[in-house]
């Protein structure tokens, strides 16, 4: 079906039944969208899992800061 068809069909719906057809193409689009959280979450996932407690992991700098101001906090 050409795209100009499906408009018109969804044109010539009534109130209720284009309410259903909104909801519809915005659970299509959140699950779109949730699906590309998914993937990112698994990417950074991976990724740490991968570089965990290896030189790209670990930033001696930050990592002394971070426990001076937890001593600090005394």
């Amino acid at each position: 079906m050409e795209r100009q068809e499906l408009i018109k069909k969804i044109e010539q719906l009534p109130p209720d039944r284009l309410a259903e057809v909104e909801r519809f193409v915005e659970s299509m689009t959140s699950d779109e969208a949730e699906s590309v959280r998914g993937r990112r979450f698994s990417a950074i996932f991976e990724y740490a899992a991968k570089y965990a407690g290896t030189s790209a992991d670990l930033d001696e700098e930050l990592e002394a800061a971070g426990v001076e101001h937890l001593l600090r906090m005394d």
